[in-house]
């Protein structure tokens, strides 16, 4: 959620690069397969880079509904690449971050917001 928000308030410094790099980091400390979060955080930075005009645009219930849907795409490409290695299976459990994170997304984005404005980071 904090690199949603990041791409969709800083698309020309936040991107594909900070994506795949943070990827990697997350790959490292969960001790997973190298470039499953990559590959997931690739595609959503590239979706919201897409269209954060219009996610700035739309009030911050309604970016719930998209972060849901991103973050549910990105627990469904993690879940496919671990479903190819052989490591899990589906199981409607494994949503329950993208449920959680449209929930939260308000808080976060006010909390976000106010440390951009507070630290000016342009």
């Amino acid at each position: 959620m904090v690199l949603i928000y990041w791409v969709m308030a800083l698309p020309q410094r936040v991107g594909i690069v900070a994506a795949w790099c943070l990827g990697i980091v997350v790959d490292v400390l969960s001790g997973s397969l190298i470039g499953q979060h990559a590959v997931a955080y690739i595609l959503v930075s590239y979706a919201v880079t897409q269209g954060y005009q219009q996610l700035r645009m739309i009030s911050v219930w309604q970016q719930s509904v998209a972060v849901l849907v991103l973050v549910g795409a990105s627990q469904l490409i993690s879940i496919w690449i671990q479903s190819i290695a052989g490591m899990t299976s589906f199981s409607w459990w494994h949503m329950l971050p993208a449920v959680v994170s449209a929930f939260i997304w308000p808080w976060i984005f006010l909390v976000l917001r106010y440390l951009r404005r507070q630290f000016r980071v342009t």
